[in-house]
């Protein structure tokens, strides 16, 4: 299996989703957790939230993890600068 150890979402200043580089749409990211949570139910997610950005942005993400099945994400708030 090509199970990722863990998936790490930065979300920066603008709101913007970026996933190992690669901007990603909302609906990327929610069909790439629900394969790697196909793959491995306790699949490891980290959401970096820049510390700049609305709040509503992370949430926003943290609410994709969530129906993708990603039961308990790790947030931090990091300056991605």
């Amino acid at each position: 299996s090509t199970a990722l150890r863990e998936i790490v979402i930065n979300v920066d200043a603008q709101g913007q989703i970026i996933v190992g580089g690669e901007q990603y749409s909302d609906d990327k990211l929610a069909s790439v957790l629900r394969t790697a949570v196909n793959g491995n139910s306790q699949q490891k997610v980290s959401i970096r939230g820049d510390r700049v950005t609305a709040y509503a942005n992370v949430a926003r993400v943290l609410d994709i993890c969530k129906h993708a099945g990603i039961a308990e994400p790790f947030l931090e708030s990091v300056p991605l600068r």
